[in-house]
Formats: structure tokens, C-alpha cells, sequence
């Protein structure tokens, strides 16, 4: 339960509404590239789009704390 938890929680315990909606999206491309799969009918450009959505986002997400996360503002 705790690994659930941590999906959707900050380090604080605090539910994060962008961590809960991030990974509702990311759930539910993963049920469609399955379905899509199951019937044969996944071409390669759409499975390219699927990762570049979820890959891409997961690469901004961590960019932007990067930049503006907690860390950077001690050092300002």
C-alpha cells in the first residue's frame, strides 16, 4: 500500500493533485497502447507518440525541478 501511496503523495504525506493526475494519464495511455495492441493495431508511429508523451513528460517534469525546485532557490 505504502508504493501506491508514494505515487500520488509528496514527501510530506500530502496528497499531490499533479503526481495524481500525472499518473491517472500515464495509466490510462498504457490501457489504450494495450487494447490497441491486444486488437493488432499498433503501428510503430503510434507507439513512438506513446512513449514521447509519457517519456517526454517525465523528462520536463524532472528538468523543471531541476530548475525550480527547492534546491535552486538556496543557492539564490
Amino acid at each position: 500500500m505504502s508504493l501506491l501511496k508514494d505515487l500520488i503523495s509528496t514527501p510530506k504525506g500530502k496528497v499531490s493533485h499533479t503526481k495524481f493526475w500525472a499518473n491517472i494519464a500515464y495509466a490510462t495511455a498504457t490501457v489504450i497502447i494495450s487494447v490497441v495492441t491486444y486488437k493488432d493495431k499498433l503501428t510503430w508511429e503510434l507507439f513512438v507518440i506513446y512513449l514521447a508523451v509519457v517519456g517526454g513528460s517525465a523528462i520536463a517534469s524532472k528538468l523543471v525541478a531541476l530548475r525550480y525546485g527547492p534546491e535552486s532557490k538556496k543557492e539564490g
